[in-house]
């Protein structure tokens, strides 16, 4: 759609534990989503929400929602 842009990426299981990160773009606010199975790095991003948004901010963009996933 017009002015709106997603993407996702996939891990390797040995990068991340397999973590999958999806990402979309609309008039400069991200969402993110991430999906894991391994506990430990999900509360590892969840612990860096600050740095990212930080990051975003840095360049013009606005970390609007973060959701942290756990697959079964």
């Amino acid at each position: 759609a017009a002015g709106k842009m997603e993407f996702q990426i996939d891990l390797k299981s040995d990068v991340l534990s397999g973590l999958s990160v999806r990402i979309s773009a609309h008039n400069g606010k991200i969402r993110a989503v991430f999906q894991g199975s391994d506990r430990d790095v999900l509360k590892m991003i969840e612990e860096q929400e600050d740095a990212l948004k930080s990051a975003l901010g840095l360049r013009g963009l606005t970390l609007e929602d973060l959701k942290i996933e756990a697959r079964g």
